[in-house]
């Protein structure tokens, strides 16, 4: 389930998340100073690819909530299959 692996985060440092999940794509940082770190892959054919995204946002090093985007229903589950939960 994705928000099991997403939300499973929630609470937890970004430096374990990173250290689970590899680099963020990308880093972007808030008016307010907090910061969204976005992760996204893409697998299939070159004629039928599918995509997952997601965000987390932290604050003082800690998940404070996360977001999923898929480009088609069912992307995030395949593809977060292999992206590890919390402990």
């Amino acid at each position: 389930n994705v928000a099991m692996v997403t939300g499973s985060w929630q609470g937890k440092k970004m430096d374990d998340v990173a250290a689970a999940w590899g680099p963020a794509n990308s880093v972007q940082t808030l008016d307010d100073g907090r910061r969204v770190y976005g992760y996204s892959d893409t697998q299939g054919a070159a004629i039928a690819p599918y995509t997952c995204k997601v965000w987390f946002v932290v604050k003082d090093g800690v998940v404070q909530s996360s977001r999923t985007e898929e480009s088609m229903m069912g992307s995030c589950s395949t593809i977060l299959a292999n992206k590890a939960k919390a402990n």
